[in-house]
């Protein structure tokens, strides 16, 4: 994978412990952040976004602890939950509901 730059993740810390993506038109390459020059693990177009859309995503404004909410958002709906209490379960807001709702922000 030649095109684009690698982004490493914003959970990796300040020694770099975690993972960079660089992303094309259909494809995603994975690579170690520790190990830049080990390789990288390509990823289909598909995959890579079925993997987005369930990934939970912390509010910005969550801060240091944590103390917000996650959004998932799934290809009809979107689910929130408390970021303090992952476990706790979460709320499921239908697609339309949900567009709506980010419409007006």
């Amino acid at each position: 994978m030649n095109e684009g730059a690698w982004r490493t993740s914003s959970y990796s810390g300040s020694q770099g412990e975690c993972v960079e993506v660089r992303t094309r038109s259909e494809e995603a390459g994975v690579r170690d952040s520790k190990d830049r020059d080990g390789g990288s693990l390509l990823i289909g177009g598909n995959a890579w976004r079925a993997f987005l859309n369930g990934v939970w995503r912390t509010s910005s404004y969550s801060g240091q602890q944590g103390q917000c909410v996650e959004v998932c958002t799934l290809s009809e709906e979107a689910g929130v939950r408390d970021s303090k209490d992952r476990e706790g379960g979460s709320l499921l807001i239908a697609g339309e509901a949900w567009r709506a709702f980010l419409e007006r922000l």
